[in-house]
């Protein structure tokens, strides 16, 4: 599933070849894979260009010249394409946008799980979706202060959009992996030093993450990313991974390194 460094490729892809183009068509077969009614999502953006980006977490924000803002969120599978021949479509295209100077840009839906929104502002979208400050500008304080009020697991917190917005599965499971730290241990639990760890931490493998445009192959051998499966085992001690369930997710983790408290 696409996450924040995914997610900033994304912006950084659209910015490089969808600003200020005057859009000219808007073309989409399926209303399942938007949140909005079409025809406001046509009558926003037609005629329109794409002024500038933004990312929060795992949603990229497009503001059109109209002042309206419309919002990709890529749900397991979803990417973008720009290409100039028709023809060159590319498969899965859910929606597609034509501009003027006769390139088109390709939201790409294997799964129908992506959607394309629209907003008045990214501060009321972002109200409507209780959705927290981006993981990247989260402080300490932030952190500390969202982990003090909950008994749920550290990873419970970690995953919540309106703490940490743009931190899925993998990140959390790395942060916690590489500090050592058991992901069901109690949020309200962590000491100081230990919320500056993990702070510190999920700092450390966002940027890397964004450095190598979330091609996690190019990742550190000891980063559990490259590990996650039920057969694999600890790139630190050889020991076996576990996979349980935490808050309704998968989870992997040393059990030798990762030990409740």
């Amino acid at each position: 599933m696409p996450e924040l460094p995914e997610v900033e490729t994304f912006k950084t892809y659209f910015d490089a070849t969808s600003l200020h183009q005057k859009i000219s068509k808007i073309e989409t077969d399926d209303p399942v894979v938007l949140s909005a009614p079409a025809d406001e999502i046509k009558k926003a953006a037609v005629g329109q260009s794409f002024e500038k980006t933004e990312r929060i977490g795992k949603y990229l924000f497009a503001h059109l010249s109209s002042g309206k803002v419309l919002v990709f969120h890529f749900g397991m599978t979803g990417h973008l394409r720009y290409f100039k021949d028709k023809e060159d479509t590319p498969k899965y295209t859910q929606i597609l946008f034509s501009f003027q100077e006769g390139f088109h840009l390709s939201f790409i839906i294997k799964r129908k799980f992506a959607r394309l929104g629209l907003a008045d502002t990214i501060e009321e979208y972002r109200r409507k979706k209780k959705l927290g400050t981006d993981a990247t500008e989260l402080t300490p304080s932030e952190l500390g202060e969202a982990f003090s009020g909950r008994k749920v697991a550290v990873k419970t917190v970690l995953m919540d959009q309106s703490v940490a917005a743009g931190v899925g599965n993998w990140i959390a499971d790395d942060v916690l992996f590489q500090i050592g730290m058991h992901p069901e241990k109690p949020a309200n639990e962590l000491t100081k030093d230990e919320v500056e760890k993990v702070y510190n931490k999920l700092q450390d493998i966002l940027k890397l993450a964004i450095e190598k445009d979330a091609h996690y192959s190019e990742f550190p051998d000891y980063y559990l990313v490259n590990h996650r499966s039920k057969k694999a085992k600890c790139p630190h001690c050889g020991k076996p991974l576990q996979n349980i369930k935490v808050g309704g997710r998968s989870t992997y983790f040393c059990p030798a390194r990762q030990k409740p408290d």
